[in-house]
């Protein structure tokens, strides 16, 4: 999860959308308490250090199970306070590249990512057609 911190971090800024989706997913997919408390405080570390940890020869389950999920979940993480920063972007494709996916299989996974944004923006949309600022207010009014 320190990794999908990391490159959320990459413009510089670990926005507090970021960090709860973050901790969110973590939950979400089981990870302890003491994980979800650490990623609470957690202080990004840059880049260079991620890369240090997840690289194709390390070994890293993430590098040998999981690549594609975690550049997708990068993406999804990096994107959690509706704005994927070229440097955010830029960020995942190095992690991908380091633990050894090919630049074709990211870009698929961020156009995937990128079509998955446009079709939750068309569904709330339709769903909520004055907006998701007043949801509370409409959902009031129905009832």
């Amino acid at each position: 999860m320190t990794a999908l911190m990391e490159v959320a971090a990459a413009d510089g800024i670990l926005s507090e959308a970021e960090r709860r989706w973050i901790i969110g997913f973590a939950n979400a997919t089981g990870a302890p308490q003491v994980v979800l408390d650490q990623l609470q405080n957690y202080q990004a570390k840059g880049m260079d250090e991620l890369l240090k940890v997840f690289h194709i020869e390390s070994g890293h389950a993430h590098g040998k199970y999981a690549l594609l999920s975690l550049i997708y979940d990068g993406f999804r993480a990096a994107g959690a306070d509706e704005e994927l920063h070229p440097k955010e972007v830029e960020a995942i494709y190095a992690l991908g590249k380091t633990l050894g996916a090919d630049v074709e299989q990211i870009k698929k996974l961020y156009e995937l990512y990128m079509e998955e944004v446009q079709l939750r923006r068309k569904r709330l949309a339709v769903i909520f057609p004055h907006g998701t600022n007043n949801v509370v207010g409409e959902i009031e009014k129905a009832y």
